[in-house]
């Protein structure tokens, strides 16, 4: 969860990383805000870790606009800050540094039985640190059409479900 601050464990229990200071946080919290009330449609989420500006249901060419001016701006103000800023599908995100799905790989690994199969599946820029931290033998699957590391592609959140379904009678 979180780009990987979250993992849990077998036994159920919920693990978090030691996360960087983030003084960070309140300003840039105070901008995306800004941005959110500037940008009809568009909205602020609050992560343990992180924070994310969404703007999927804002007029699509305004909340692009408003998605560049927003990371300029919070590149310029973050650039001595432990933080990242990520775009995605409709979506600027935060995140401290160092946090990514790829850091709970050997914790999965290590806890997996002798033999499993390792299988991801991701649609996003963020998904790309864990498949650069699989194994050489893992399964890595990309849903989409946008350039990924993962070594197979699956079109839509359909196939993954037929391929996981054929797999779990």
């Amino acid at each position: 969860a979180e780009h990987g601050q979250w993992s849990r464990t077998p036994g159920g229990s919920w693990v978090g990383l030691e996360l960087p200071p983030d003084q960070w946080r309140e300003r840039a919290l105070e901008i995306l805000e800004d941005f959110a009330a500037r940008t009809p449609g568009s909205l602020v989420e609050r992560k343990r870790s992180g924070l994310a500006w969404h703007y999927r249901m804002a007029d699509p060419e305004y909340g692009v606009l408003q998605a560049n001016e927003l990371k300029v701006h919070l590149a310029s103000l973050l650039s001595n800050a432990p933080v990242e800023v990520l775009s995605g599908d409709k979506v600027v995100e935060l995140r401290p540094y160092g946090v990514n799905k790829g850091r709970v790989v050997t914790a999965v690994l290590a806890g997996a039985p002798e033999g499993a199969v390792v299988a991801a599946f991701g649609d996003d820029r963020t998904d790309e640190d864990l498949f650069a931290a699989l194994p050489p033998d893992a399964l890595s699957f990309h849903v989409g059409v946008a350039p990924s590391r993962a070594r197979l592609r699956l079109a839509t959140v359909d196939d993954v479900r037929a391929l996981l379904a054929g797999l779990c009678p």
